[in-house]
C-alpha cells in the first residue's frame, strides 16, 4: 500500500487542501514535503531524530508533519504552546527537533539543547513513526507508540467503509493533534482527496458559507458537536454536496443518534457512528448507515481488517450475544505499545491485540454495545482522560483527590477542603473549563477491611454529589450562565449569545464577570464559556467601574416613563426610547435564535413573563381602579383611543411591543426569508424602516391624520402608537447594531433624521423628539461610562428589573396620589419606589419561578426556555 505521506502520485493539479482565500494542490503539498524533508535533513545531521511538533490547520504546518513520516523521523504530536523548555512532556522526552508556528503562521524549527542523543532513549525502533498522548491532550505525558503500518492501514479502512473518493472534501472541524481529527487528515490523504481548512466553528455562519462554497463532502464531528448543530438550523440547512457525517469520541445519546439519522434520510447524507482509541490509530469499529435503526445504541462493527470478540475476567472468549465482557480488538491498526519513559522508544510492536477497557455485549445481529467501562477513565468533550492521572496530578500538589467517572462527568472527592483549587489545577492541566471539574469535600476516606480505600463508596458518595449538584446553583461563569439562560447543558464552546440569552441576564453575567475577574471583557457575549472561565482575574479599580450606555439608557427611559405616569410631561419619550433599545438589544442577543429557525423559543422568549404579569395587571386594574377597555385583553390598545384617563393606558407599549414579536417571528420562519436576513442583517432592518417610515409619513400628511393628533387608519389611534410610527425607530435601534461599513453609517445618519423629521410632526412634546435623537447619537456612539462602583452597581442592579418598574409602576402612582397632588413629589417618590417594590417582586417571581422550572426539569428533563422577554424594557 503507498503511504499518504508519498503524494508524488496524486493528480498533480486537484486540490489537497482548499483554504477561505487559497488552494494549495497536490503538487504544491509535494514541493512543501519535500522543503521540509530538506529542512529536518540538515537540522538532523545525519542522525535520526525524534521531532516535536505543535501541529495547527494549516498547509505548513501538515506539510512539516507529513514530512517527518516520510523521513521516518518519529514525530510527537501535540497543540500549539505544549513544547515550551519547562513543559511535562518536553522534559520527559527530550526532542530534538521541536517545529512550532510564528506568528505570520509560517513553521519555524529549533533544536533541542545538545547534539548527541539523549543517552536515556537510545536507538529509537524502526517502525516507529507517530506519538500521540492516551488523553488527546497535553497534560498525560504516557504516549501511545504508533507504526507507519498502524497508521496506514487504518486510513485505509476508513476510507474503505466510508467510500472516500478522491473527489471528497472534508472540513476541518476537529484538531490535528486530535487521534480523531488527524484519522480524517490520514484517510483523505490516502486516496488523493481534500481537506477544507478552517478554524470557524459549526456556529460561525461563516463556516457554512465556506463548506457551500467550497462543495465539501463531510464532517467529522464529536457529541457536543451535535448539540451544538441543533442551534444553528442544520436540520434546515440547505448542503446538496453533504455525503456523510460521522461521529466518534464519545457516545452519543441514542436519541441524538435516531434524530440524526432522521435528518440524514431527508437531506439525503448518510451518518456513520464510530468508535475507536488512540491505541488502534484510532478508529477500531462503525455503524454501517443502513442499519442504524435497529444499531443506533451500539459501536458497530469492526473496521475492514480488523475483528472484535469479547472475554470474561478469567480471559474466556464469550460466544453467543447479550453477555457482558470486556471489549478486546485486533487489526494490522494495534498500536506498537506505550511510553512512558526515553527508553520505551528503543521498544519494538509488543501486541498484536488490544484490551479496550471497555465492557460490552454482542446483539444478535453481531454489533458491540458498550454497557460500561473496565478502566477508570472519563470522557469529558471528545477527550479521555485518565482517573489515576488526575489522582496523580492532585497528589503533586498535596493534595489528597479522588476522581471519579459519573455519567460522563468528573467528579473529584477529597478531605483538603481546597474545592477552588482542585478545580483550576484541573481544568488548567487539561485545558478544561473549570465547569467540567466537580469537587466535593468529603469528611473521612471509605476503607475496606483490608485497609485499602473502598472505591465503591467513593463511586456512590461521587453520584449522589452529582446529584445534588444538580439541584442546587453554583457559581462559575459557565452555571451563572446555563442559570440566566435556563439551558439544561452547556458545552465549553457555547456563548452566551448561542444560547439565546436575553438583555436582562446580560446584565446579570456582566455583572458575574466583574465579581470575578474585575473587569468585563469585551464582546463577552460571543466568546465560548470555555474562554471565559479560563481569563485571568484583573485587579479592578477600587472607585470606578465602566457601565455601558445601553444600561444607562434602559433606567433613564424607565424612569422617564414614570414621570411622565407622574404628571412630569416634559419626559414625555421614554417609550420610543425603549423601542429603540429593543431593536438594539434584540439584534444583540436574539439573532442567533432567529437564524437557527427556533421560532417558537423566540418568542417563548420574548413574551415570558411579560404576557402573563401584564394581563394579571390589567385584570388587577380591571378590578381595583378602572374598567379597562376590551383592546388591552385583545393586545391592539395601540390601535385605541381610551375616552378620558384610564390606568391601564400605559399598558398600549405592550400591545405594539407582542406585535413587533410576532412579526419577526412569522417573517424569519420562511426557511428563504430567513437565510437572506441573516446573510443582510442591516439590509433586512434598513428595507423594513425605509417602508414603514414612508407608510407613516405618508399617512402624516394624509387627511387620515387628524389636528387631534390621531390616525384614523385602520383605527383612530394616537400618531406616535401605530406599528408604523414604532417599526422604524426598533429597526434603526436593530440596524446601529449590526452597522459594519462608512457606507451604513452614512445611511443610519440619513434614516435617522428622516425618523425624527416624522416624529416632528406628532401630536407631542418636541422634547420627545429631542430625547428619542439623543438615543440615536449614543448607541450610534456606544460608550461605556466610569463611574463610582456604588453608582455603577445601583445602575446594573436597577437595570435588571426595568421589566418589573414598567408593568408595576402604575399600583406606586396610584397609592402616592394620594398623598402628593403636586406632580414633581409625586415622580421624586414614585422612581425610587417604583424600583424597590420590582426589585422586590422580581425576588419573589424568580424564586417561584426557580421551584416550577426545576419541577418542569426533574420531570422532562428539559428546561423551559429562558426568562427573556421585554428586551428593551
Amino acid at each position: 500500500m503507498q503511504p499518504f505521506w508519498d503524494t508524488e502520485g496524486r493528480a498533480p493539479q486537484s486540490p489537497a487542501f482548499i483554504l477561505e482565500d487559497s488552494v494549495v494542490t497536490y503538487a504544491a503539498l509535494t514541493e512543501k514535503i519535500g522543503q521540509w524533508c530538506e529542512r529536518l535533513a540538515a537540522i538532523a545531521q545525519g542522525r535520526r531524530p525524534l521531532v516535536a511538533l505543535e501541529i495547527e490547520l494549516d498547509a505548513d504546518s501538515i506539510a512539516a508533519y507529513l514530512a517527518c513520516l516520510k523521513s521516518g523521523f518519529p514525530v510527537l504530536v501535540a497543540e500549539t504552546g505544549t513544547f515550551e523548555p519547562d513543559a511535562r512532556l518536553t522534559t520527559i522526552w527530550t526532542p530534538d527537533i521541536i517545529v512550532r508556528g510564528r506568528g505570520d503562521g509560517v513553521k519555524a524549527v529549533l533544536q533541542f539543547d545538545g547534539e548527541a542523543t539523549p543517552p536515556s532513549r537510545g536507538e529509537m525502533h524502526a517502525d516507529l513513526r507517530l506519538l500521540l498522548s492516551t488523553s488527546g491532550s497535553t497534560g498525560d505525558p504516557k504516549l501511545v507508540r504508533l507504526s507507519g503500518e498502524n497508521i496506514v492501514s487504518n486510513a485505509d479502512s476508513i476510507a474503505e467503509y466510508l467510500g472516500i473518493t478522491a473527489s471528497d472534501r472534508a472540513m476541518s472541524t476537529l484538531p490535528l493533534f486530535y487521534s480523531y481529527g488527524l484519522s480524517v487528515l490520514h484517510s483523505y490523504l490516502q486516496v488523493g482527496a481534500a481537506m477544507v481548512l478552517t478554524e470557524r466553528s459549526v456556529l460561525d455562519p461563516g463556516f457554512w458559507d465556506l463548506f457551500g462554497k467550497t462543495g465539501a463532502t463531510s464532517m467529522a464531528l464529536v457529541p457536543h458537536q451535535f448539540d451544538l448543530l441543533e442551534r444553528t438550523g442544520f436540520k434546515d440547512m440547505d448542503l446538496p454536496s453533504l455525503r456523510y457525517v460521522t461521529q466518534a469520541g464519545g457516545k452519543l445519546a441514542p436519541t441524538s443518534v435516531r434524530r440524526f439519522a432522521e435528518m440524514a434520510r431527508s437531506g439525503g447524507w448518510q451518518l456513520v457512528i464510530m468508535y475507536g482509541q488512540t491505541e488502534a490509530s484510532p478508529r477500531i469499529s462503525y455503524v454501517p448507515p443502513e442499519s442504524l435503526d435497529e444499531a443506533h445504541d451500539t459501536i458497530g462493527r469492526a473496521v475492514p481488517g480488523g475483528r472484535m470478540w469479547l472475554r470474561d475476567e478469567h480471559g474466556t472468549v464469550i460466544e453467543g450475544h447479550g453477555v457482558a465482557g470486556e471489549l478486546v480488538y485486533a487489526g494490522p491498526n494495534v498500536m506498537m505499545g506505550y511510553g512512558v519513559e526515553p527508553g520505551d522508544l528503543a521498544r519494538g510492536p509488543e501486541h498484536t491485540e488490544l484490551s479496550t477497557g471497555d465492557i460490552a455485549e454482542r446483539t444478535q445481529d453481531g454489533f458491540y454495545r458498550i454497557v460500561g467501562r473496565l478502566k477508570r477513565f472519563v470522557k469529558l468533550y471528545g477527550m479521555r482522560v485518565s482517573l489515576d492521572q488526575i489522582e496523580t496530578l492532585l497528589s503533586d500538589e498535596g493534595v489528597e483527590g479522588y476522581a471519579c467517572a459519573v455519567d460522563d462527568h468528573l467528579v473529584v472527592l477529597h478531605v483538603s477542603g481546597q474545592d477552588a483549587f482542585i478545580r483550576r489545577t484541573i481544568a488548567d492541566e487539561y485545558e478544561l473549563p473549570e465547569s467540567a471539574v466537580r469537587s466535593h469535600a468529603i469528611a473521612e476516606v471509605p476503607l475496606m477491611p483490608s485497609g485499602k480505600t473502598d472505591r465503591k463508596v467513593l463511586q456512590q458518595w461521587a453520584a449522589e454529589a452529582m446529584a445534588a449538584d444538580e439541584e442546587t446553583e453554583s457559581g462559575s461563569i459557565g452555571e451563572v450562565i446555563a442559570r440566566v439562560t435556563r439551558s439544561a447543558e452547556i458545552q465549553p464552546g457555547d456563548t452566551f449569545a448561542s444560547l439565546g440569552g436575553d438583555s436582562l441576564g446580560y446584565l446579570h453575567v456582566e455583572m458575574a464577570l466583574e465579581e470575578r475577574l474585575g473587569h468585563v471583557p469585551q464582546d463577552w457575549e460571543n466568546q465560548p464559556i470555555a474562554t471565559l472561565e479560563q481569563m485571568t482575574p484583573k485587579s479592578r479599580s477600587r472607585f470606578v467601574r465602566p457601565v455601558g450606555v445601553d444600561v444607562l439608557l434602559r433606567v433613564a427611559a424607565i424612569s422617564m416613563v414614570v414621570a411622565v405616569h407622574s404628571g412630569l410631561h416634559a419626559f414625555f419619550g421614554g417609550p420610543w426610547m425603549l423601542l429603540v433599545l429593543m431593536g438594539y438589544l434584540m439584534a444583540r442577543f436574539q439573532l442567533n435564535l432567529l437564524g437557527q429557525g427556533r421560532i417558537g423559543t423566540f418568542v417563548v422568549k420574548m413574551l415570558y413573563p411579560i404576557v402573563p404579569i401584564y394581563f394579571g395587571m390589567i385584570v388587577l386594574v380591571n378590578i381595583a381602579m378602572a374598567d379597562v377597555p376590551l383592546a388591552y385583553f385583545g393586545l391592539w390598545a395601540n390601535y385605541f383611543r381610551a375616552e378620558g384617563r384610564n390606568p391601564a393606558e400605559l399598558y398600549w407599549y405592550v400591545s405594539a411591543y407582542v406585535q413587533i414579536i410576532a412579526l419577526i417571528g412569522v417573517a424569519f420562519a420562511f426557511p428563504a426569508l430567513r437565510t437572506w436576513a441573516m446573510a443582510n442583517k442591516w439590509g433586512i432592518a434598513a428595507i423594513v424602516m425605509v417602508v414603514t417610515l414612508a407608510i407613516q409619513a405618508g399617512l402624516v400628511l394624509s387627511p387620515l391624520h387628524s389636528p387631534e393628533g390621531l390616525i384614523l387608519w385602520p383605527a383612530p389611534h394616537p400618531d406616535s402608537h401605530g406599528l408604523m410610527a414604532c417599526i422604524p425607530v426598533f429597526c434603526f435601534g436593530w440596524m446601529l447594531r449590526v452597522t459594519t461599513t462608512r457606507a451604513q453609517v452614512r445611511a443610519n445618519l440619513v434614516l435617522g433624521l428622516v425618523t425624527l423629521l416624522v416624529f416632528a410632526q406628532f401630536r407631542m412634546s418636541i422634547l420627545a423628539t429631542v430625547y428619542l435623537g439623543a438615543t440615536f447619537v449614543l448607541l450610534a456612539w456606544n460608550p461605556t461610562v466610569q463611574l463610582p462602583n456604588i453608582v455603577a452597581t445601583t445602575f446594573q442592579k436597577a437595570a435588571t428589573v426595568t421589566l418589573f418598574v414598567y408593568l408595576f409602576h402604575v399600583l406606586v402612582i396610584y397609592v402616592l396620589s394620594k398623598v402628593f397632588d403636586d406632580p414633581l413629589p409625586l415622580a421624586v417618590a414614585a422612581i425610587p419606589l417604583s424600583f424597590v417594590l420590582a426589585y422586590v417582586i422580581k425576588a419573589v417571581f424568580d424564586y417561584f419561578d426557580n421551584i416550577a422550572a426545576a419541577l418542569l426539569l426533574r420531570g422532562n428533563r428539559s428546561a423551559r426556555p429562558t426568562t427573556g422577554a421585554l428586551e428593551s424594557v
